[in-house]
Protein backbone atom coordinates (compact mmCIF):
# COMPACT_ATOMS: atom_id res chain seq x y z
CA UNK A 1 0.00 0.00 0.00
CA UNK A 2 1.30 3.50 -1.03
CA UNK A 3 0.53 7.19 -0.28
CA UNK A 4 1.02 9.23 -3.11
CA UNK A 5 3.36 12.12 -2.83
CA UNK A 6 2.85 15.30 -1.43
CA UNK A 7 4.75 18.21 -2.23
CA UNK A 8 4.53 19.75 1.86
CA UNK A 9 5.57 16.21 3.33
CA UNK A 10 8.83 14.49 3.31
CA UNK A 11 7.20 11.01 2.25
CA UNK A 12 7.48 10.64 -1.12
CA UNK A 13 6.15 6.54 -1.60
CA UNK A 14 5.97 4.21 1.22
CA UNK A 15 6.34 0.23 0.50
CA UNK A 16 4.74 -2.10 3.41
CA UNK A 17 5.07 -5.19 2.17
CA UNK A 18 9.00 -5.56 1.89
CA UNK A 19 12.11 -7.55 3.36
CA UNK A 20 15.83 -6.78 4.41
CA UNK A 21 18.48 -9.09 3.80
CA UNK A 22 22.12 -8.89 4.15
CA UNK A 23 24.16 -10.95 1.91
CA UNK A 24 24.26 -14.56 2.08
CA UNK A 25 26.12 -17.43 1.40
CA UNK A 26 24.58 -20.78 0.19
CA UNK A 27 26.65 -23.96 1.10
CA UNK A 28 25.97 -26.99 -2.06
CA UNK A 29 26.94 -30.20 -2.71
CA UNK A 30 27.33 -31.27 -6.36
CA UNK A 31 27.07 -34.89 -5.23
CA UNK A 32 23.99 -37.24 -4.14
CA UNK A 33 24.35 -38.90 -1.45
CA UNK A 34 23.94 -39.03 2.73
CA UNK A 35 24.29 -36.54 5.18
CA UNK A 36 27.15 -38.10 7.35
CA UNK A 37 28.04 -35.69 9.78
CA UNK A 38 26.75 -31.84 10.32
CA UNK A 39 29.56 -29.64 12.61
CA UNK A 40 27.15 -26.04 11.97
CA UNK A 41 23.76 -24.78 13.29
CA UNK A 42 21.31 -22.54 13.77
CA UNK A 43 23.12 -19.28 15.15
CA UNK A 44 26.59 -20.53 14.95
CA UNK A 45 29.88 -18.12 13.89
CA UNK A 46 31.18 -19.92 10.78
CA UNK A 47 34.71 -18.82 8.83
CA UNK A 48 35.24 -19.05 5.52
CA UNK A 49 36.19 -22.59 4.21
CA UNK A 50 35.50 -24.17 7.97
CA UNK A 51 34.15 -27.69 7.60
CA UNK A 52 30.61 -27.46 8.26
CA UNK A 53 29.13 -30.84 7.03
CA UNK A 54 30.22 -34.48 5.37
CA UNK A 55 28.68 -36.57 2.76
CA UNK A 56 28.96 -40.10 3.49
CA UNK A 57 32.37 -41.01 1.79
CA UNK A 58 31.94 -45.02 1.55
CA UNK A 59 30.52 -45.15 -2.26
CA UNK A 60 32.86 -42.08 -3.36
CA UNK A 61 35.91 -43.79 -2.15
CA UNK A 62 34.92 -46.66 -3.48
CA UNK A 63 34.89 -45.52 -6.75
CA UNK A 64 37.97 -43.76 -5.74
CA UNK A 65 39.68 -47.09 -5.19
CA UNK A 66 37.90 -48.74 -8.79
CA UNK A 67 39.39 -45.32 -10.27
CA UNK A 68 42.96 -46.00 -8.90
CA UNK A 69 42.91 -49.37 -9.70
CA UNK A 70 41.43 -48.99 -13.67
CA UNK A 71 44.91 -46.27 -13.58
CA UNK A 72 47.46 -48.47 -12.25
CA UNK A 73 45.79 -50.86 -15.28
CA UNK A 74 45.87 -49.05 -18.57
CA UNK A 75 49.07 -47.63 -17.49
CA UNK A 76 50.95 -50.97 -17.22
CA UNK A 77 49.34 -51.21 -21.05
CA UNK A 78 50.02 -47.78 -22.64
CA UNK A 79 53.55 -48.66 -21.18
CA UNK A 80 54.04 -52.14 -22.66
CA UNK A 81 52.37 -51.25 -25.92
CA UNK A 82 54.28 -48.11 -26.40
CA UNK A 83 57.71 -50.30 -26.07
CA UNK A 84 56.26 -52.54 -28.77
CA UNK A 85 55.08 -50.04 -31.10
CA UNK A 86 59.09 -48.49 -31.03
CA UNK A 87 60.64 -52.09 -31.51
CA UNK A 88 57.80 -52.54 -34.64
CA UNK A 89 58.33 -49.40 -35.68
CA UNK A 90 62.29 -49.71 -36.07
CA UNK A 91 62.04 -53.61 -37.63
CA UNK A 92 59.35 -51.94 -40.23
CA UNK A 93 61.97 -49.02 -40.97
CA UNK A 94 64.24 -51.77 -41.94
CA UNK A 95 61.57 -54.00 -43.65
CA UNK A 96 61.81 -57.10 -41.06
CA UNK A 97 57.79 -56.82 -40.51
CA UNK A 98 55.21 -56.26 -42.80
CA UNK A 99 52.91 -52.93 -43.02
CA UNK A 100 49.98 -55.15 -41.81
CA UNK A 101 52.01 -55.80 -38.38
CA UNK A 102 53.40 -52.17 -38.31
CA UNK A 103 49.56 -51.06 -38.22
CA UNK A 104 48.30 -53.55 -36.12
CA UNK A 105 51.18 -52.05 -33.01
CA UNK A 106 50.31 -48.35 -33.81
CA UNK A 107 46.88 -49.28 -33.41
CA UNK A 108 47.24 -51.05 -30.24
CA UNK A 109 49.61 -48.33 -28.87
CA UNK A 110 47.20 -45.93 -30.04
CA UNK A 111 44.19 -47.69 -28.14
CA UNK A 112 45.81 -48.03 -24.92
CA UNK A 113 47.30 -44.16 -24.57
CA UNK A 114 43.67 -43.23 -25.38
CA UNK A 115 42.55 -45.37 -22.05
CA UNK A 116 45.02 -43.94 -20.41
CA UNK A 117 44.35 -40.21 -20.43
CA UNK A 118 40.23 -41.47 -20.45
CA UNK A 119 41.52 -43.40 -17.05
CA UNK A 120 43.23 -39.90 -15.90
CA UNK A 121 40.10 -38.11 -16.52
CA UNK A 122 38.70 -40.22 -14.67
CA UNK A 123 40.52 -40.10 -11.90
CA UNK A 124 40.32 -36.51 -11.73
CA UNK A 125 36.56 -36.72 -11.53
CA UNK A 126 36.44 -38.97 -8.91
CA UNK A 127 38.72 -36.98 -6.72
CA UNK A 128 36.75 -33.73 -7.70
CA UNK A 129 33.16 -35.63 -6.39
CA UNK A 130 35.14 -36.84 -3.67
CA UNK A 131 36.40 -33.36 -2.33
CA UNK A 132 32.41 -32.29 -2.91
CA UNK A 133 31.58 -34.78 -0.02
CA UNK A 134 33.18 -32.19 2.21
CA UNK A 135 30.90 -29.45 2.75
CA UNK A 136 32.98 -25.81 3.90
CA UNK A 137 31.57 -22.65 4.73
CA UNK A 138 31.66 -20.06 1.19
CA UNK A 139 31.97 -16.90 3.19
CA UNK A 140 32.18 -15.63 7.29
CA UNK A 141 29.00 -15.70 9.01
CA UNK A 142 25.81 -16.57 11.17
CA UNK A 143 24.30 -19.80 10.10
CA UNK A 144 20.79 -18.85 9.65
CA UNK A 145 18.67 -21.15 8.22
CA UNK A 146 19.75 -24.95 8.11
CA UNK A 147 18.24 -27.57 5.75
CA UNK A 148 18.99 -31.29 6.03
CA UNK A 149 19.70 -33.30 9.21
CA UNK A 150 22.21 -35.77 9.66
CA UNK A 151 21.01 -39.43 7.51
CA UNK A 152 19.19 -37.28 4.90
CA UNK A 153 19.52 -38.02 1.78
CA UNK A 154 20.03 -35.47 -1.03
CA UNK A 155 20.07 -35.41 -4.15
CA UNK A 156 22.01 -33.40 -6.76
CA UNK A 157 19.90 -33.16 -10.10
CA UNK A 158 19.85 -30.26 -12.51
CA UNK A 159 19.50 -27.63 -9.40
CA UNK A 160 21.41 -28.02 -6.61
CA UNK A 161 20.30 -28.46 -3.48
CA UNK A 162 21.23 -25.82 -0.67
CA UNK A 163 22.34 -27.33 2.77
CA UNK A 164 22.36 -24.02 4.68
CA UNK A 165 22.19 -20.30 4.49
CA UNK A 166 24.93 -17.91 5.94
CA UNK A 167 24.29 -14.14 6.30
CA UNK A 168 27.56 -12.35 5.85
CA UNK A 169 27.64 -8.86 7.71
CA UNK A 170 24.30 -8.55 9.25
CA UNK A 171 25.81 -4.60 9.90
CA UNK A 172 25.29 -3.95 6.67
CA UNK A 173 21.34 -5.20 5.01
CA UNK A 174 19.34 -4.21 1.85
CA UNK A 175 16.13 -3.57 1.54
CA UNK A 176 14.07 -4.51 -1.60
CA UNK A 177 10.78 -2.97 -2.03
CA UNK A 178 8.04 -3.32 -4.37
CA UNK A 179 6.84 -0.32 -5.83
CA UNK A 180 3.93 0.37 -8.34
CA UNK A 181 3.68 1.41 -11.81
CA UNK A 182 2.09 4.50 -10.74
CA UNK A 183 4.60 5.53 -8.36
CA UNK A 184 8.16 3.99 -9.54
CA UNK A 185 8.77 7.58 -11.83
CA UNK A 186 9.33 9.48 -8.73
CA UNK A 187 11.77 6.95 -7.62
CA UNK A 188 15.54 7.09 -8.80
CA UNK A 189 19.22 5.69 -8.21
CA UNK A 190 20.71 7.53 -5.18
CA UNK A 191 17.76 8.70 -3.77
CA UNK A 192 17.56 9.24 0.06
CA UNK A 193 14.98 6.42 1.84
CA UNK A 194 13.93 6.22 5.48
CA UNK A 195 12.46 2.45 6.71
CA UNK A 196 11.55 1.50 10.08
CA UNK A 197 11.07 -2.48 10.86
CA UNK A 198 8.03 -3.43 12.65
CA UNK A 199 9.69 -5.45 15.48
CA UNK A 200 11.41 -2.18 16.34
CA UNK A 201 8.75 0.79 15.64
CA UNK A 202 10.50 3.46 17.45
CA UNK A 203 13.61 3.13 15.67
CA UNK A 204 14.46 4.88 12.02
CA UNK A 205 16.79 4.03 9.56
CA UNK A 206 18.35 5.47 6.69
CA UNK A 207 19.45 4.29 3.29
CA UNK A 208 20.12 5.43 -0.47
CA UNK A 209 18.32 3.62 -3.66
CA UNK A 210 20.92 2.01 -5.44
CA UNK A 211 19.39 -0.42 -7.96
CA UNK A 212 15.84 -0.67 -9.52
CA UNK A 213 14.79 -3.92 -11.58
CA UNK A 214 12.20 -5.68 -12.33
CA UNK A 215 10.94 -8.36 -10.39
CA UNK A 216 11.82 -12.19 -11.72
CA UNK A 217 7.79 -13.01 -10.02
CA UNK A 218 5.86 -10.32 -12.00
CA UNK A 219 5.19 -8.59 -14.94
CA UNK A 220 6.81 -5.20 -15.66
CA UNK A 221 3.45 -3.66 -15.70
CA UNK A 222 2.85 -4.46 -12.27
CA UNK A 223 5.40 -3.30 -10.36
CA UNK A 224 9.32 -2.40 -10.04
CA UNK A 225 11.53 -3.34 -7.42
CA UNK A 226 14.05 -0.87 -5.91
CA UNK A 227 16.86 -2.23 -4.07
CA UNK A 228 18.23 0.15 -1.12
CA UNK A 229 20.95 -0.47 1.14
CA UNK A 230 21.57 0.67 4.71
CA UNK A 231 23.71 0.10 7.77
CA UNK A 232 21.72 -1.24 10.99
CA UNK A 233 25.03 -0.72 13.14
CA UNK A 234 22.82 -0.53 16.61
CA UNK A 235 20.88 -3.45 15.95
CA UNK A 236 23.66 -5.83 14.82
CA UNK A 237 23.26 -7.98 17.62
CA UNK A 238 19.57 -7.98 17.60
CA UNK A 239 18.11 -7.93 14.32
CA UNK A 240 17.58 -10.92 12.61
CA UNK A 241 18.79 -11.87 8.65
CA UNK A 242 14.74 -11.44 7.49
CA UNK A 243 12.29 -8.13 8.59
CA UNK A 244 9.64 -6.73 7.67
CA UNK A 245 9.76 -3.17 7.28
CA UNK A 246 7.96 0.10 5.58
CA UNK A 247 9.84 1.92 3.08
CA UNK A 248 9.64 5.97 2.59
CA UNK A 249 11.52 7.22 -0.22
CA UNK A 250 12.54 11.07 0.26
CA UNK A 251 12.36 13.15 -2.44
CA UNK A 252 15.38 15.35 -3.90
CA UNK A 253 16.37 18.54 -1.84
Amino acid sequence: MYTAPDSASAAALRDTDCQCAGSRGKPVTQVSGIIDKLYADYNDQVKAGQLIAEMDKVTLQAELESAQAQLASSKTEYEYQTKNYARTKTLHEKQLVSDAEYDQAFYLYETARNAYEQSQAAMVKVKRNLGYATITSPIDGVVISRAVEEGQTVAAGFETPTLFTIANDLTQMQVVADVDEADIGQVADGQRVQFSVDAYPDDTFEGKTSAMAFPASKPPCQANRIASGSSFHDMVSITPPILSTTTTFLPAA
